[in-house]
């Protein structure tokens, strides 16, 4: 028996699909607009959180965080429930890889929709959602890390490089440390074939170094801006 369903190619372009329309949901933008001002022309230009923080306050930024997980969220449990459970020998697999495809999706949305001229944010948040979905314990360690890195630097996008790197390690490892029964409801260990997801969580760290690769430049230099929970006023 196939590994996957003769299908599954057309499932993956469907869960890619759907993934970047939910992902094209730019919170940033939106409420951008609400309060008057378009966020790409203000801060860095980006039209994520980080920027929404600095530009329109934490309240707002918080706003933003909830959204862009909740798209990732969407978008990785649609994936995963577009192919039945009885479609080929590893269904838990084509159930896993179908959602990180459509977190992908959502990802990619993010970062490029198309009705801004593709410039978007940078997905962390989103990236974040999809890692929440596949495991609980190797999300909350991610956070962990993260958050540690942030308070010890000031610098959000070297904590963010940092979590990125360790997505597909985590993925790596999860079935040797973590029990299925306390993994989460959708993470199922896939005996022979994890390399798979390995691979996909991959791509989530290669898009996201991509897109930080002018914040490692700043931080190279000493130029990178440190967090701030307080509004920036435009000069």
């Amino acid at each position: 028996m196939s590994m996957f369903s003769r299908w599954i190619v057309l499932y993956a372009a469907l869960a890619l699909l759907i993934g970047y329309c939910l992902g094209c949901v730019n919170m940033a933008y939106i409420l951008g607009r609400i309060h008057h001002i378009d966020i790409r022309e203000h801060g860095s230009g980006n039209a994520g959180s980080t920027n929404t923080l600095r530009t329109l306050g934490p309240k707002v930024a918080a706003v933003n965080l909830v959204g862009d997980v909740l798209k990732g969220l969407v978008a990785v449990w649609i994936g995963s429930m577009l192919i039945g459970g009885d479609s080929g020998a590893y269904p838990e697999l084509q159930h896993q890889l179908l959602g990180f495809l459509a977190g992908f999706g959502a990802v990619l949305g993010h970062n490029f929709p198309f009705y801004l001229g593709f410039h978007g944010g940078k997905g962390i948040a989103t990236t974040g959602a999809v890692c929440l979905w596949y495991s609980l314990p190797m999300s909350g360690v991610i956070l962990a890390i993260f958050i540690l890195v942030v308070a010890v630097s000031g610098y959000v996008s070297l904590g963010s490089v940092v979590g990125l790197i360790l997505i597909p390690v985590g993925v790596a490892v999860m079935p040797y440390i973590v029990p299925e029964s306390a993994a989460g409801y959708f993470y199922h260990p896939v005996e022979g074939a994890h390399w798979i997801l390995v691979l996909a969580a991959l791509c989530f760290t290669v898009l996201g170094i991509y897109r930080h690769r002018e914040n490692l430049s700043r931080l190279a230099k000493g130029t990178e801006n440190k967090i701030s929970f307080h509004k920036q006023e435009d000069a």
